[in-house]
Parts: structure tokens; C-alpha cells; sequence
């Protein structure tokens, strides 16, 4: 993203430097409605989705969180057996795998990395370069858009094509992303991935992600807090995983919420 495009990509107002924050030149909007945080580093890497593992680590790797969220969805009547899935930025297909695992679901991937797109097929998936491109007869009951809008340059307009495939059939989302707000300045928030990452270009906080969602046209935003994205108490002893995963319960605890995790229609 040029350092020329200073205008909020949620709103379009103006925004103000808040100077190097990870390895980002960071602005904020200057509406206080919206408020967002965005990068204007002019990084070659800036909103690539790039996985650093294969499939079969990656499945391995987030098949607890995975199976977990999906006993979450369907508790919460998100998800029930028999729907359409879609899975935006499916990247490797682990969370396609877990669902695939679970239940009897109509699974389709948008993933706009042809390499991926490719494998997801040889995986025995439906994928697509495009939410415009799924043929109107797959159902789409709930999408999926698990930190992925953090890498989208232009995310309303990409809201806006989902919201217009699932509400004819009165579809949710699921979105999950970095949180950008939670005490920005200090030295735990600081050290989170989502400001040292290069891929990212959106940091949003819970009152720019609803901006952009209804501004995409979805009606009702519930905010819930999923313990399941960390993934900490899985069983099977301790170990480096348990660890890793203490370390972000207490991040947690210190720095506030790290995922700001919605239900969206």
C-alpha cells in the first residue's frame, strides 16, 4: 500500500501517522466512528497470504483448534449438519479437512493462490479464485473468513461480494482477526504477530471491523470471545504446544483481547 493511498480503505476519511509500529508505517483514520488502523509501508510482501508449512503440517498442526471451533459453531447453531460451508483464504485446507472430518457439509475454498487452488482440488475440495466465480446453485449457508481480512488491501469490497452471495440464503459469517487496538503502545502488543508480520496491511479494532462490515451491508455484528482460537487446554500432556500456548493466555491477560472474533448477517 502506497504511502499516496493515506485515506482510510474503511471509509475513506483522512488518517493521521502514527509512526513505525512493528515493521509498519502505520496511519489511523481520523473519524471516530471508524478509526482504523492501516499500513502504508511500501513492503513488496504487503498483503500476501503466504503459508510457511505444508498441508499435512498445517492439518496436524491445527486440527485440535479446529475440531473445537467447529463443536463451538455448532453449539452456537452456526453450523449444522447438511450446510454450505465456504472457507475464504483457504490456504493449505486444514480448517476444510477438520469440517470434512466432522460432519456431512457442502465444503467449497475461495483461494486466490493458484498453487493452493490446485491442491485444494487434488484434496477432493471445490476451490475458487473468486467469491464471484462459485456457480450460483452451491449453497452457502456460513463463510468463513479466519485471518484473512488483515491481508486484503481493499476488504470492504471484498465484504461486499460475500454479503451479497449469503444473504439471499440468510448465511452468517464467522471473522476472525488480530486485534489492532488492544494498547497498541505497549510492549506485549507490540511483540504480537499481527504488527511484525509483513503480510499485513489491516489492523482493525472492534469499531472499524463493524464499520467495514456494515458498510458491506451485513445488519447485526455479535462480538464473541472464543477461548478455541488458542486452543490452550487439548489434552495429552505438556509440552511445547501447551507452552506456546500459555504464553498467549497470558498475553491475554496483559495486553487484552488478541482476535476480535464476530458473528456477522
Amino acid at each position: 500500500m502506497s504511502t499516496a493511498l493515506a485515506t482510510c480503505p474503511i471509509c475513506e476519511s483522512e488518517s493521521v501517522s502514527k509512526g513505525m509500529i512493528g515493521c509498519h508505517q502505520v496511519h489511523q483514520c481520523v473519524r471516530r466512528e471508524c478509526g482504523h488502523l492501516f499500513s502504508v509501508s511500501a513492503d513488496e510482501k504487503a498483503g500476501e497470504m503466504v503459508p510457511e508449512d505444508s498441508a499435512d503440517h498445517d492439518r496436524s498442526e491445527y486440527r485440535k483448534r479446529n475440531l473445537s471451533l467447529i463443536s463451538r459453531w455448532q453449539s452456537d447453531g452456526f453450523l449444522k449438519n447438511g450446510d454450505g460451508v465456504l472457507d475464504i483464504g483457504a490456504g493449505t485446507g486444514h480448517i476444510a479437512s477438520a469440517l470434512r472430518e466432522s460432519g456431512s457439509y457442502v465444503i467449497s475454498c475461495v483461494e486466490t493462490g493458484d498453487a493452493l487452488r490446485e491442491d485444494l482440488c487434488k484434496g477432493g475440495f471445490s476451490a475458487y479464485e473468486s467469491i464471484d466465480a462459485i456457480p450460483q446453485d452451491i449453497p452457502v449457508h456460513c463463510a468463513l473468513m479466519i485471518e484473512v481480512i488483515e491481508h486484503l488491501e481493499h476488504p470492504v469490497d471484498v465484504l461486499r461480494q460475500l454479503y451479497q452471495r449469503i444473504h439471499v440464503s440468510g448465511g452468517t459469517l464467522f471473522l476472525t482477526t488480530p486485534a489492532g487496538g488492544a494498547r497498541q503502545r505497549s510492549l506485549i502488543c507490540q511483540n504480537q504477530l499481527t504488527f511484525h508480520n509483513p503480510q499485513h496491511v489491516q489492523f482493525f479494532t472492534p469499531n472499524s471491523l463493524e464499520y467495514a462490515l456494515k458498510k458491506a451491508g451485513f445488519t447485526s455484528v455479535k462480538y464473541r470471545y472464543m477461548p478455541e482460537m488458542m486452543a490452550f487446554f487439548s489434552g495429552g500432556g505438556w509440552g511445547k504446544y501447551h507452552l506456546v500456548r500459555l504464553k498467549q493466555l497470558l498475553k491475554y491477560h496483559l495486553a487484552g483481547v488478541l482476535h476480535i472474533t464476530v458473528y456477522a448477517h
